[in-house]
This record gives C-alpha cells, structure tokens and sequence, in this order.
C-alpha cells in the first residue's frame, strides 16, 4: 500500500450520501469485491445463503431496488472495486439486478482500505469474530501503532481494539470455536494469558467438555499454573521477567484490570522452572542453603521419587563421605525455593550401606529405638480418657485441643495462624510446640475466635472435595443463608460475562423492562433508540449496578441451579 496519503480519507460519516457526492448508476457486472475485505479472509468468505437477514434483504430489494448506495472506486476505463457495500452488491446480484446505484470515490488503495475498514465496523450485524479480523487487518497493514487512529476514526477504546487483535493470533482451531459459538470471548482472553506456544497444549488437556470451557473454569484452570514470582531464587530484573508477556503485572499493563492478580505471578512455568535450575547450577556453593546445609547439591522434589533418595532426619548426621559427594543434596519445591529436605543422599543403596549396623556372635540383632511407637500407645490410651472425665466442653484446656487438631489440619491454616501470632513458617514435621505455647496463652474467647475463623476457612477455602459445593450449601442452610433472596448481581460477576451474555440475563431478569433502566439509558449513557447491544460492557454493568433497579431478587438460573450432589 502506498505510504503517503494524498489526500483525508472520508470517515462513515459522510456515508451514504452528501451534497457534493454523485449518485451514478454502474452495472453490477463492471464491479469487483475487495480482495483486502476482512469480512472475507481464508474461510470467512460471506455467503450468500448464510441468514435470514440476508435473504430478507434480497426480497427488500427486489421489491424497492437498493435504497442505499455503495461506495466503489474505479480501477479501470469502465471496471470498479468495492470500496463498501459487499452485502448490498451481492443481494443486488442475487436479486437478478443488472445496476446499482454507486458513488465513486476518488481513492487509491490505503484509502480505500481504510474507509472500508470503519465502515465494516459500524455494521450493525458484523459478528464478533468479523470485527475482531477487521482489527488485524488493519493492524497487520499499519502496525500497532495505528491502534489510536482506527480508535479515533471508529469512536471503540484503543484498549477494545487491543484485545481483540491479540486474540487474533490465537490458533486458527481455537478462533473457529469461537465463530461457532463453542467458547465465549472471555475464554480467549483468559488463554492470551499463556506463552503462546502452550496454548494449543492447554486447549487439548483442559477444553474437553462444556464445564471446561466456561470463562471461570478456564481462568481457575490458568491461575492453577500460575507460579508466585517470589519463590525465584534467581534474579527476575536480570532474567526479562519484569517485561515478560507470561508476567501477571505486564498482562494487565496490556489486556487491563481484568486481568490483575493480587501477587505477581508467571504463566510460563517450563520457562520458570529452567530458570531456577540453571541459577542454581550455576550458583549452588556461593547460595545461603549450601552454607547452611553444607550440600554440595539440589534436585527438586517434584523430579524425584520417594524410592529414589534417603533423608538425614533430625539426629541422624551425614557421614564423612558424604561432604564430597554429589549424591549429597537439599531437595528444593522447584517453585516456591523452599526446602523439603534439608539433607538428603540421592544414592540410596551407599545410605543404607553405612546406615547398617554389623552384628556380631550370637547376640540377638539390636532393636529399634521401641520409645515413640510406646508413647504414642499410651497417649492414645490415656488422653481421650482424662479428656472425658475431666474436660468439659466449654473448658480451655478442651478449647486449646480442638483448636490445635484445626490450625495443624493442613499447611494453609498452619501458615495462617503463624503469621497472625508471628511464629516464623514451620512445616508440620517440625512439631507443634510453638504453635501450642501460642495457644496456652489464649483465653476462651480467644480460643473461640481462633476455632470459628479457622473451621469455617477449612470449610469454605481448604476442603474442595472434588470441587463440591455440597458442605457449602448444608452450612448455608443450617445458618438459614438463602441464595434466592441475599444474592445480588454485582461488578465482579458481571465483568466475567460477554456483552451478548450480559444482554441474555438483562431480558432473563427483566433489568431493561424497567423504567429506571431506561431513563439511565438515554440519560447518563446518552443511548438513542433501544439499541443496548450498541452500549459498552462497561457501560451495561453501569446501567444494571448504578440506574436504581431493585436487584433483589433478581438471580440468575445459573446462581440458583444446585448439582445432584447436593
């Protein structure tokens, strides 16, 4: 396309017709589709037969002929090329027409491209998928830095238009779903998340069915791979991660706030993994965990069985053999950095070789250490029968029991009640005594507080049985919560929703019959007509939160729909 332009590209709104424009008459015959039109890129080719709507406007204009000029530019001595009007010209044709009322534009090719790519956009009946190729066309024929003029020129946010051309480069399998109604919009903003060379491996392992391929299952099924960037050992700045697309904070400077986090995470977790292995590597004698352990290694926990190395618990000190040698190693969680073993053998046949005792004569094999299996017996023999005679249940020292069986029930609200009390992070083979000093210096109504957040934590948060709400609606009834009369639609669940799904629940909950709803339409939104799925996303969640329609009671089926296991 030519660099310079001649002369102002003609915006749509001087279409169709102007004092200065003249209305000619050209044979449907002399006039030639534009090859650069979006709307017919590789198997998006418009067809004829597609929609009522198109047959509906064949029989329109074979009763009133083509009410509407097209607008062509002329190529030839006698030929012309659209420059904006494809369906018009092919229902004419259709139609049996043999001319068409035209204006000819004096354009060269970059003008024409440009006019015909605003004017695809303010069609009415332009799909989704249409509108976002038309985007990256006219990216793809401008560069990025276009994305401001088409957003002037077309009156859609820079951002809108961003998002819609980056999803663009996603595979063409997954953009066909989409056209076909398979995935919602949404789903293809949640997996520009990914590096793009996983996201054909992601669609494979986790879109099978229509659980998985609703918006919230896809962003939960991408968060579950997100790593937290503080457990890099290695230096982010230094390894690109602070500009790195996979980078949480970089998506939402890119796609918005849907997109942010509470912690700075990556997606890319091969790329993460890598680059802790090779710092560590490379740096394993100069970093504090060979100081402190004195190994001359690490494998990660994740890459290595049980049956595959030997731990140097509490009391058991390595050999001196073992200061030289490779199999002795810290076993690292690869994406946190923390320890999971502090020693360990990776050679487990040498472990147990110096670990054996020689016998000699015929004295009997010496026994194990019979000391924690014995006091373990009596403890389970001998406390649950003081704890009956003696406790009641409203005492503190039953309170402090019950209290510890929660906080230590999983490495969540381990961690939790830790930092409340600043106790530093121990994990649970560690012991429970600093937990339990922290408890015998609660009171009752300490120990009450403690028991109510961390059971209804566990309860809401920790204990997902198979992704069941089924604990969850039990509780809830029990607690006389009901769903159908406190629920209310609100921001959060609404922006997880597509403009034509927000639309489906407006009519579902009967928002836009209501008159404060059309008042906030053509008043503050300055909407004309009733034209809602012309308005924004944003601004369709401005006009259900902000117009004063009484929500109460207005729940979707989806919110009130309980599973069998309920």
């Amino acid at each position: 396309m030519p660099a310079n332009k001649a002369k102002a590209v003609p915006g749509p709104e001087t279409e169709p017709v102007t004092w200065q424009d003249t209305i000619t008459y050209l044979p449907v015959n002399k006039i030639a589709s534009n090859p650069q039109n979006p709307r017919e890129f590789g198997k998006h080719v418009l067809d004829a037969d597609a929609s009522d709507a198109f047959a509906e406007l064949i029989s329109s204009i074979q009763k009133h002929g083509v009410l509407q000029p097209i607008i062509v530019r002329q190529t030839g001595q006698e030929n012309y090329e659209l420059v904006a009007g494809e369906r018009r010209w092919r229902a004419a044709q259709t139609a049996g027409l043999e001319t068409i009322p035209a204006i000819v534009k004096d354009l060269d090719e970059d003008q024409a491209f440009e006019v015909m790519t605003v004017e695809n956009l303010l069609r009415e009946d332009l799909t989704e998928a249409e509108e976002a190729r038309s985007f990256a066309a006219y990216v793809d024929a401008k560069g990025d830095g276009a994305i401001e003029d088409l957003a002037q020129r077309s009156g859609i946010s820079p951002r809108y238009i961003r998002r819609r051309v980056q999803v663009m480069r996603l595979p063409e399998k997954i953009l066909k779903e989409w056209e076909d109604g398979k995935i919602a919009f949404g789903v293809l903003e949640q997996l520009l998340r990914l590096d793009p060379d996983k996201v054909e491996e992601f669609h494979e392992k986790h879109m099978k069915n229509e659980w998985d391929l609703r918006v919230d299952r896809v962003k939960s099924n991408i968060d579950g791979m997100a790593i937290p960037l503080s457990g890099a050992l290695f230096k982010t700045k230094e390894a690109g991660c602070v500009s790195c697309p996979a980078n949480s904070k970089v998506q939402v400077s890119l796609f918005g706030d849907d997109f942010s986090e509470k912690k700075v995470n990556c997606l890319n977790p091969v790329c993460f993994v890598e680059k802790q292995r090779t710092f560590l590597t490379e740096n394993w004698p100069a970093t504090k965990l060979a100081k402190e352990y004195g190994t001359n290694g690490f494998t990660f926990h994740e890459e290595i069985g049980y049956d595959k190395y030997e731990s140097f618990y509490t009391g058991k000190q390595p050999w001196e053999k073992c200061k030289d040698c490779s199999s002795f190693v810290t076993i690292l969680y690869r994406h946190s950095g923390q320890t999971f073993h502090n020693k360990a053998c990776t050679a487990p046949a040498c472990f147990r070789s110096q670990s054996k005792t020689k016998e000699t004569g015929n004295d009997p094999k010496p026994s194990k250490n019979l000391g924690p299996e014995f006091q373990d017996i009596f403890y389970r023999e001998r406390i649950p029968h003081v704890a009956d005679i003696a406790l009641p249940l409203d005492d503190a020292r039953h309170l402090r029991i019950v209290a510890l069986a929660l906080i230590t029930n999983s490495e969540r609200t381990r961690d939790m009640f830790s930092k409340d009390m600043g106790i530093a992070h121990q994990y649970a083979w560690e012991g429970a005594g600093k937990i339990w000093k922290k408890l015998e210096g609660l009171n009752v109504e300490e120990l009450t507080t403690w028991i109510r957040r961390v059971s209804l934590y566990l309860t809401l948060d920790d204990m997902q049985i198979g992704g069941g709400l089924s604990h969850k609606h039990l509780v809830a009834k029990h607690l006389g919560i009901d769903l159908k009369t406190e629920w209310r639609l609100h921001d959060d669940y609404l922006k997880r929703k597509t403009i034509p799904e927000i639309l489906a629940l407006c009519k579902e909950l009967k928002i836009l019959d209501d008159p404060k709803a059309k008042e906030f339409a053509a008043g503050t939104l300055k909407m004309k007509g009733d034209k809602y799925e012309n308005l924004k996303k944003k601004d369709l969640i401005r006009l259900i939160l902000e117009s004063g329609v009484d929500l109460a009671g207005r729940v979707p089926k989806e919110i009130l729909k309980i599973g069998k296991e309920n």
